[in-house]
Formats: C-alpha cells, structure tokens, sequence
C-alpha cells in the first residue's frame, strides 16, 4: 500500500512536472479544489513520512550511524561526523542541517533514503548541486513541492525560502531557535523550525 501510494504520488509529480503546469499555479488559487486537495495530500505525507521515520532526535541519529545497514553509511565517515554535527532538533524532529555534505557525495536517491529516516525526504529537491545518475534522480530534484495558497514573508521577514507546503523551507539558513531562522550558508531551516 506504502509503495502504491509512493508510486501514484510519484507518477503524479512527475506528470505535473513534465507537463507544463506550474505548482505555482495551483498555490494561487486559493478558492481551487484541486489546490486544496494536493495541499491536503501532501500535508498528509509528509505527516506520515514523519510518523513512521525512525529518526526523531540527535540520540536515534547517532544510534542509526552506528548500525551496518543503516543509509548513513553512504556517506564516507568524515562527512557522516559532519553530517551529524550539523543536525538540529525540535519536538517537530529534524528542522535543519547541513545539506552540502549529501550534495558533495551522494545522488539525490541516495540522499532521499538517507533523509528518509528523518522523515524529510521532501526536501532533497534542495540539493541542486548532487550528481545525477539516473531519471529518479532527476525526478527527485524536479519535485519542489506545491507553494502555499497564500503569501508568506516566511521568518524574519525573509521571501526568498523554497515554498512546501505547510510553510517555507530555507536554503542557506539555518534554524537557530524556535521560528527563527539565521542565514547560514549550506543549511536548509525547514519551516518546522
């Protein structure tokens, strides 16, 4: 059933993508079905991909890189330490991190899996920089998500973030404490910050 879903999501995505229609279209109809509907069903994932993650707060991480078969082990042992270093909680789970060391050594494939553990596998659409080896690869990055249906100044008054729904996720910031995001480059502040 998780793969159906994963699959029809997928499926869908990519018709959107490659069919012309921008997501930002669908963000400013605010009165549209449609719009309210894919906001509905991507809220609902995400919460999901959040729930069922292993990954909720620096302890599970560190306990998940010691493991053999764990997705942290793509990463060489130098950036694993930085990786980790760079990992920053809330009750919300993992609100921001360091994103250059997945960009410098891993696929988005293999950079989804990764953050998959975390429940964030949204966000590797901001690892722009990451080698492509194959057509999901491609999808992965092509996948930005649906903006909101209304404007957002996003925190500290910032405008530029990459528009998900539920709020706007920051590259180049980095959350510093609750709804405050600091410019920091190399970081993604999500908007659970």
């Amino acid at each position: 059933m998780k793969e159906a879903i994963f699959k029809y999501t997928l499926a869908f995505l990519a018709f959107v993508a490659t069919s012309g229609l921008e997501a930002k279209s669908l963000g400013e109809m605010p009165d549209s079905s449609l719009a309210k509907a894919v906001h509905k069903e991507v809220a609902l994932q995400r919460q999901i991909a959040f729930e069922l993650a292993p990954v909720k707060n620096k302890n599970d991480a560190e306990f998940h890189a010691l493991q053999s078969d764990s997705s942290f082990n793509l990463l060489s042992e130098r950036s694993k330490a930085v990786f980790l270093n760079s990992l920053v909680f809330n009750d919300s789970g993992l609100v921001s991190f360091n994103y250059s060391v997945l960009e410098n050594e891993l696929t988005p494939t293999q950079a989804y899996k990764l953050l998959q553990l975390f429940g964030k596998q949204h966000v590797v659409h901001v690892l722009t920089n990451a080698r492509i080896e194959t057509t999901l690869d491609y999808l992965l990055l092509e996948n930005k998500g649906f903006p909101n249906s209304s404007p957002s100044m996003g925190v500290n008054g910032f405008s530029g973030g990459v528009i998900g729904i539920g709020g706007e996720d920051h590259k180049g910031y980095k959350c510093v404490s609750r709804a405050n995001c600091q410019e920091t480059a190399t970081y993604i502040c999500m908007s659970s910050c």
